[in-house]
């Protein structure tokens, strides 16, 4: 059950009523690997969009929650179904896993979990002024567009690669700077990396709402971004099914789908009797 937090303004609302432990197997893929042996994080699924409104707006200073609306439209895919208080425990989760792996390089392998770099584990357990700088570093790596733990993890390797003698604080990871830095490494991600949600709701088969139009969009620059396009349509036409055939031809050409086809042959070949759809 969950106490009120004396130090902090969020409050009663959540008072009383049981937070759902979410499981390490049912977390998004990109979260999975490296919270490996973690119990997993508090995602606050028991409480209605209402309840989560009301704690935000006593938690958060408005300006803060006036920019929700537009970094839906900026966020990494897998966050834009949760609330923002979910998304901000995801990034909480993401940071302190993310600055534990980064302490390994310096502290005994058993013993680097206890270096998080933030004390508090549940977000209704955070200080006014700690939660807000969590949600703030939470609209830092929206606004950049990754996965919150790219987000950390590169930012944190970035500092300990410069020899930091403490790695940056939950309030210091939304300086401009840092964010700037974020960026350039998430550009550079992209083109090296085919980077995909695990939200089944961005199946190509699931539907054609604005934000899966968007997601389909973001697959497709990151094709037009490789020498082999090829390569990248096979995994997200037939592995991923993210992507039909018929996108395909219309951005890429019918002769590149089926080189695509023919390199799924080979690579995926399991996947081919449930081709998504051409249309």
């Amino acid at each position: 059950m969950v106490k009120p937090v004396v130090k902090s303004r969020v409050t009663h609302e959540l008072g009383g009523k049981p937070i759902k432990h979410v499981p390490l197997a049912e977390l998004p893929e990109n979260l999975m690997e490296r919270f490996k042996g973690r119990r997993g994080i508090e995602l606050y699924e028991g409480f209605s969009t209402k309840e989560l409104d009301a704690v935000a707006m006593d938690a958060i200073p408005r300006p803060l929650l006036q920019e929700e609306s537009a970094l839906m439209s900026s966020k990494w895919f897998d966050y834009r179904t949760l609330h923002p208080w979910q998304a901000t425990a995801v990034f909480l989760e993401a940071y302190r896993s993310e600055h534990a792996w980064v302490m390994r390089k310096r502290e005994d392998v058993k013993s680097h979990w206890f270096h998080k770099g933030i004390k508090v584990a549940k977000l209704h357990n955070a200080g006014s002024q700690q939660l807000v700088s969590i949600w703030k570093a939470r609209q830092a790596a929206d606004r950049v567009g990754c996965p919150y733990d790219f987000y950390c993890r590169e930012l944190l390797d970035w500092a300990e690669k410069r020899n930091w003698t403490h790695l940056p604080r939950i309030n210091q990871v939304y300086s401009e700077d840092h964010i700037e830095v974020v960026k350039e490494l998430w550009e550079r991600g992209k083109r090296d990396r085919l980077r995909v949600a695990t939200e089944p709701c961005f199946e190509r088969e699931a539907g054609d709402d604005w934000y899966q139009r968007d997601y389909r969009d973001f697959l497709i620059e990151q094709v037009k971004m490789r020498a082999h396009r090829e390569f990248s349509l096979a995994a997200l036409i037939y592995k991923h099914g993210h992507l039909s055939e018929f996108d395909g031809m219309q951005n890429f050409g019918q002769d590149m789908v089926e080189k695509a086809r023919k390199v799924a042959g080979q690579l995926y070949a399991e996947h081919l009797s449930d081709s998504p759809s051409k249309h």
